[in-house]
């Protein structure tokens, strides 16, 4: 039997037929090779298997006789794993004990210690997954596993005291901009912190929310009705259970209540980042007649941003064109990447394909710029819905 890293030689005997001989290896384990003068010798490379193929050995008589030699070639089977990368609290954590040696596939069990809360073993092949449950200081856990392989006989290889450390994830506080809010209609959204350890204390350190809304410190929850049209920039602190702070500025604009019509700049629809469903009557291309019913957008960036609007329609029954324009409704040419030195006009999201649209605009700072949406197929009915999906602002 062959073990790997160890140098290893054996002699392939033969007798019988006319001298020299010929030996040809059929797969041999890795790091080794059959000579001459019919040694196997060499290390076996730590990606050496059993090898059940054998050697065929031809003589030198006319017609020629060859003879395969039986059995196999074992190398010893070894648990390669000593010590598991580390995990991080709170993430996904997905990682493979490793064998060397013996005839794949291999059965693993693990035999003694315990895996960090939160992971669990798979027997095949060899999974160490889940999500650990995190703590506040770094925790390494040890654990036994058994390696079996398919080998005649079995082959059985273990290793004790693998070790596993679990360190804390640091503490984030994803900051941006808020849904948007609207006049007289109640909001309700939620400052989040991930990682770190939980329970988390939230706290307002600076700036101010919109009259009329509360903040919630043990859940981070922002609510109320608002009762003033205005952007608030304000400044949110979250400590963890360890005593670890992070922090982040929100903004969040508080828009006019919807006016029924969004059909003008004036009255157009503050959106931030998210989905909102919407209708829409039929119009007529963009660079011609514009009917009552196109529809109008607000969008209002804090910092600068690459936005992306995707507009959908409902089953592929609305052909929409959207525009990015300013507030005296002369079209942007800084759209479309990568230069983003295109017009801001778009017909079809997929030329040929989809009858959806979509771009994207960068601006340098906070700005507020508007979105036109316009059906362009002259034969729809009234309220053709569609979706707008708006991403990217900061």
């Amino acid at each position: 039997m062959a073990t790997i890293g160890v140098p290893y030689s054996h002699a392939v005997i033969v007798s019988g037929g006319t001298q020299p001989y010929v030996y040809v290896d059929f797969g041999i384990p890795s790091g080794l090779a059959i000579g001459t003068d019919g040694v196997i010798r060499g290390t076996p490379l730590p990606n050496a298997v059993t090898s059940t193929s054998g050697i065929t050995v031809r003589d030198s008589a006319t017609p020629e006789q060859f003879s395969q030699t039986g059995g196999s070639l074992q190398v010893t089977l070894e648990v390669a794993t000593s010590a598991m990368p580390d995990a991080s609290g709170g993430i996904e954590y997905r990682e493979l004990l490793r064998a060397r040696g013996g005839l794949p596939p291999y059965d693993w069990r693990i035999i003694g210690g315990e895996l960090p809360p939160g992971l669990e073993h798979r027997f095949l092949p060899g999974n160490i997954l889940g999500v650990p449950v995190p703590s506040c200081e770094p925790t390494t856990y040890s654990f036994d596993v058994e390696v079996t392989d398919r080998d005649v006989p079995i082959q059985v290889g273990t290793r004790q005291g693998i070790t596993l450390t679990v360190t804390k994830s640091p503490l984030t506080l994803p900051g941006g901009v808020l849904p948007v809010a609207r006049l007289g209609v109640p909001y309700n959204a939620i400052v989040a912190a991930t990682f770190g350890v939980d329970p988390y204390q939230y706290a307002l350190v600076g700036g101010s929310l919109p009259s009329a809304l509360s903040f919630d410190g043990s859940s981070g929850r922002i609510n109320g009705t608002p009762d003033t049209a205005a952007t608030h920039s304000f400044t949110i602190r979250v400590t963890d259970a360890c005593g670890t702070t992070a922090s982040n500025v929100y903004n969040l604009l508080v828009g006019s209540a919807p006016q029924g019509r969004n059909d003008s700049i004036a009255t157009a629809t503050a959106i931030g980042n998210g989905t909102i469903a919407a209708s829409i009557s039929p119009s007529g291309h963009p660079n011609t007649i514009f009917a009552p019913d196109q529809d109008y957008y607000s969008i209002t960036t804090f910092s600068a941003s690459t936005v992306t609007i995707d507009v959908d329609g409902h089953a592929g029954e609305i052909d929409t064109v959207i525009e990015i324009v300013d507030a005296n409704g002369v079209r942007l040419g800084s759209c479309g990447p990568p230069a983003f030195t295109s017009e801001c006009v778009n017909d079809d999201e997929d030329p040929g394909f989809s009858l959806d649209s979509f771009l994207q605009v960068r601006v340098p700072g906070p700005t507020t710029f508007y979105v036109r949406v316009v059906e362009w197929r002259f034969d729809g009915r009234p309220d053709l819905l569609y979706t707008i999906t708006v991403s990217g602002i900061n």
